[in-house]
């Protein structure tokens, strides 16, 4: 199997990594227009680095990973469904030309999936167990409320680069806006697809780029439940924290404690689920290596035929992405907006 790896930043490398711990055999390449992160990525890894795209694809890759920054998303889909490549995309927060992309690969019968990492999280999937299969907090989600934060300073995410020379750092692509959405593939997860948002949208900080770096949502979902969530860019200590509440009890979660527990109304006791995670997942925002691992073991199942085996479609990251245009559009005029498939191409 020959699999190219498109862009070869953190999320390349990091996919290189993924690739070879699936146990079959494998040759991979990758392209990058800096020719320094090609040399860096041969250094690390049996990887055959290309010069361009059209030259990587003369090798006739069974799949790609496109780990390109979000505004070449398109661009680069739309040349791999053109040369009928199946691929999986990271997360992004443009849908320019998206709609497209969906018609062609519903035709072709390609396989063509967005990245939703989250859901293969093993506190996420625990809380998914509880909420969804268990039904610890009620049969009824509507009954619950929940509220969220995930923090991290942007400088920090990749301390050896100038916040201005990536991506986060456009006001288009930022690392706020980007987490807004990222955040939501995996609470979509537990409660269903959005339905409505109202939002604030500030800048707090010094940070030399033209961003918001502060979210503060409303959210409603299709089973009712509702939330608030604070996604931030200027957290000195990175966080991810979840407290679902509801009359039969509560479930929260510490990324950053490595702590997962729930309370019981009816036995009035918390229990300590901590133990389901796993141990590669030592807390903490982006620690550990098993859910991004999983993921590709879960695409490469989709590429085996495995219908089932993937949980996200671009048809809900089209939702999840028209979710935070409605966010920006709310911040800007101080309303609350539904959000549904029908509405996609109003905002």
């Amino acid at each position: 199997m020959k699999v190219l790896v498109i862009g070869l930043g953190s999320m390349g490398l990091r996919r290189i990594g993924n690739l070879r711990r699936q146990g079959r055999p494998m040759e991979i390449h990758a392209v990058d227009p800096r020719p320094e992160r090609g040399e860096r990525a041969a250094g690390r890894f049996p990887v055959t680095v290309h010069p361009t795209l059209a030259d990587a694809l003369r090798i006739g890759p069974d799949a790609a990973l496109v780990c390109t920054p979000p505004l070449a998303h398109m661009p680069v889909m739309t040349v791999l469904v053109g040369e009928k490549v199946p691929f999986l995309v990271e997360a992004s927060v443009v849908d320019d030309g998206l709609a497209g992309i969906i018609e062609a690969t519903r035709r072709s019968g390609l396989v063509a999936l967005p990245s939703c990492t989250m859901r293969f999280h093993p506190a996420i999937s625990a809380i998914r167990r509880l909420l969804v299969e268990e039904r610890y907090l009620g049969e009824d989600l509507a009954g619950c409320a929940f509220n969220y934060h995930m923090g991290q300073y942007l400088p920090d995410w990749h301390p050896h680069e100038d916040v201005a020379a990536f991506y986060v750092g456009n006001r288009e692509t930022s690392g706020s806006r980007e987490m807004v959405c990222f955040e939501n593939v995996w609470l979509s997860w537990l409660f269903g697809p959005p339905t409505a948002v109202a939002c604030l949208a500030d800048k707090k900080t010094a940070i030399d780029a033209d961003i918001e770096d502060v979210f503060q949502l409303l959210l409603r979902y299709g089973s009712g439940a509702s939330g608030s969530m604070m996604i931030d860019v200027i957290s000195r200590v990175p966080y991810r924290s979840l407290r679902i509440a509801s009359e039969s009890g509560i479930i929260e979660w510490s990324a950053r404690e490595n702590v997962l527990r729930c309370y019981s109304a009816g036995r009035k006791a918390w229990t300590d689920l901590t133990a389901v995670a796993d141990e590669d997942y030592r807390g903490g925002n982006f620690s550990g290596e098993e859910m991004y691992d999983r993921e590709i073991a879960a695409f490469l199942a989709a590429l085996d035929g495995d219908a089932d085996a993937f949980p996200y479609s671009f048809e809900e990251d089209r939702l999840i992405l028209s979710l935070l245009r409605r966010a920006l559009a709310s911040a800007r005029d101080g309303v609350i907006l539904p959000v549904s498939p029908a509405l996609i191409d109003e905002i």
